[in-house]
């Protein structure tokens, strides 16, 4: 933890060093932002626009634009999972990653229309908002690529969203209709987790965990006197990427991770792929989103799992060998019939209790429920 923390305030120190040599900041248009408080806007209509051939009510241009908004947020989520997808899906080829429970078949290979929906319905009402509110938000913007005030913004809107998500996702998991009507569906993703369930689900539940909170960011920013829109973006991609990585099945290197999400996970206490991987194979624990933190508070956090092979190295690997090694040794030397590694030997070395269990399960019964496998209580609990 100790390591961890120094290395956290390492990089801030070096974002301030660099923050040194960033230009000053320009605004997105010229003139003074606007004073606050000064536009008189009509939510429902009655002001037109014009626009030198035709007048338009102002209402149906904001409801235009609000689904085209939501229509964009979609097909961004859209790209960024089939990107992330086809990129994992590369070093995992490559031996540059791997599944963190590779006994465990992968059956999701393809971009969900339902969430597409679930992304874009949400915030078609989000942008309607902000397309009524657009000239203040236009007027307001002021680019700055300071990269500590970036960081800095970009750090506390996650931070603040993971206490919420939290809380939405804990009370989807207490109680068992909010959990079947909207959080069930996103658990169809078990240990065949791949970045294309990352925001699986149904539309209530995106709206409550991510339409409301970016709401009221929007809320908050318009309030300001300016805003920064290279800080914004850097929170979308921070946002996105995470979430990918956490939904990506492959355990990933902390140095990878930092990178891909802009910084974030040097915090001490971040989330990992492992530690959302396990909440999709035992969802009781892990509920946090991008911080350990909640779940170290209220007792719900877990390091391991059963079915991960890691969690049962003393058990599976040769002695003074990592597993990969234990499973090379295993191939060199030929225990099969042919010369070559049998599969239940491999099956042992690299899934370690996966394979004992099954064994054992099999022993006192001829069936193995899914959920008895991956440590989940039907209902959500």
């Amino acid at each position: 933890m100790m390591q961890s923390i120094l290395k956290f305030f390492a990089f801030l120190a070096i974002l301030a060093a660099v923050s040194f040599v960033i230009p000053g900041s320009s605004p997105l248009l010229s003139g003074e932002p606007v004073s606050l408080g000064s536009e008189k806007v009509d939510v429902f209509g009655g002001k037109t626009i014009d626009d030198g051939a035709s007048t338009y009510p102002a209402f149906l241009v904001n409801v235009v634009l609000g689904v085209l908004g939501g229509l964009n947020v979609g097909f961004g989520n859209m790209m960024f999972e089939n990107a992330a997808y086809h990129f994992y899906e590369f070093l995992g080829r490559r031996k540059f990653i791997r599944r963190l429970a590779p006994s465990i078949p992968v059956t999701q290979h393809a971009y969900y229309l339902q969430s597409f929906l679930c992304v874009s319905i949400p915030y078609m009402f989000v942008f309607y908002g902000v397309a009524v509110y657009r000239d203040g938000f236009i007027e307001r913007a002021v680019w700055d690529f300071n990269p500590l005030k970036i960081y800095v913004f970009l750090w506390c809107v996650m931070a603040l969203h993971d206490f919420w998500f939290f809380l939405c996702h804990s009370l989807m998991h207490s109680v068992r209709g909010l959990y079947h009507h909207m959080h069930a569906l996103h658990h169809a993703s078990r240990g065949d987790l791949t970045v294309f369930g990352t925001v699986l689900g149904e539309t209530p539940e995106i709206a409550l965990i991510f339409g409301v909170f970016y709401a009221g960011l929007f809320t908050f920013l318009y309030n300001q006197p300016s805003w920064n829109p290279a800080a914004f973006l850097a929170l979308v991609t921070a946002v996105n990427q995470t979430n990918c990585m956490g939904h990506c099945g492959y355990d990933l290197p902390d140095w990878f991770t930092s990178i891909m999400s802009v910084g974030f996970t040097l915090t001490p206490g971040h989330a990992t792929s492992k530690s959302h991987y396990i909440h999709h194979l035992n969802v009781t624990v892990n509920r946090g989103l991008y911080l350990k933190w909640h779940d170290y508070i209220w007792g719900t956090y877990r390091a391991s799992h059963p079915l991960i092979p890691e969690d049962n190295a003393d058990a599976c690997r040769m002695p003074g060998m990592s597993i990969d090694s234990s499973i090379a040794s295993l191939r060199r030397s030929g225990s099969g019939h042919d010369g070559q590694a049998s599969e239940s030997d491999v099956a042992w070395v690299a899934g370690g209790a996966v394979h004992s269990m099954m064994r054992t399960a099999r022993t006192k019964s001829d069936t193995v429920s899914p959920e008895q496998l991956l440590g989940r209580r039907v209902g959500g609990g």
